[in-house]
């Protein structure tokens, strides 16, 4: 029962707080500047200003999987990279995977039609 309750808990927060970024910056989450300034962010806090080309290891068929993929950083991408044809994002949240949405299209990948969205148990993604 303490699993459930504690997955209750974490799926409200992620609903209520998808971007998780919306704190350190002034534009409104979704907008283009939104996702720009997020980029930004997690390239110069988390990756010392450039993504290392080895963070997309080469896919056999072209497949990834963005498991947890809030805001959409990381399907975008993979999808960038050139190293991706197909990406399967999934995130515990429709919110988070409507914004992913957003982030396609803001990149022009919106009509890239090969990507699906999983709100399932990772377990069942296969």
């Amino acid at each position: 029962m303490g699993t459930e309750v504690d997955r209750k808990k974490i799926l409200s927060f992620w609903e209520k707080t998808p971007h998780f970024f919306h704190e350190e910056t002034a534009f409104p989450p979704g907008s283009a500047e939104y996702f720009q300034a997020h980029r930004r962010a997690v390239i110069e806090q988390g990756f010392l200003g450039e993504l290392d080309p080895r963070l997309f290891p080469e896919s056999q068929n072209g497949l990834m999987l963005d498991l947890g993929c809030g805001p959409g950083f990381w399907t975008v991408e993979f999808l960038t990279s050139g190293k991706a044809k197909n990406v399967v994002s999934s995130d515990l949240t429709f919110n988070a995977l409507k914004i992913t949405r957003q982030r396609l299209a803001m990149n022009q990948l919106n009509a890239v039609p090969n990507y699906r969205f999983w709100t399932d148990k990772a377990e069942n993604a296969a």
